[in-house]
């Protein structure tokens, strides 16, 4: 797999977040009922929501992004071209950094719902 299609694969997922914050906003806009809006927030961004949602770009990234640049033998990609090699390595550990980011998210997450209760 190119490191192309991963980065694709990357900033979909980021992308996907980065939706998944901003509806509960985007709802707001278009209302003025201030009491669905907080239960909306609640509920769309809680701890239960948003580790679902973590776990399942987490995973999408693993499969279709990292490994494919960890091992690229299991992809059959065949050998990675040294005029290619930097860019191979620049994406894989940008899927790293992704991977370490949404860990310590999960982390202050979990830490949160632990010390005000699980949402």
């Amino acid at each position: 797999m190119s490191a192309g299609l991963c980065l694709g694969v990357l900033v979909g997922n980021v992308a996907l977040l980065w939706v998944w914050v901003q509806i509960p906003a985007w709802y707001r806009s278009g209302s003025a009922d201030v009491g669905s809006y907080a239960a909306l927030q609640q509920v769309w961004l809680g701890a239960a929501a948003l580790s679902v949602v973590l776990l399942l770009t987490n995973a999408a990234v693993l499969r279709w992004a990292t490994l494919p640049l960890a091992l690229p033998h299991l992809e059959h990609a065949g050998p990675v071209d040294t005029a290619q090699f930097w860019k191979h390595h620049l994406v894989f550990w940008l899927c790293v950094v992704f991977h370490l980011a949404c860990l310590a998210f999960a982390t202050w997450l979990a830490y949160r719902s632990m010390s005000k209760g699980w949402q």
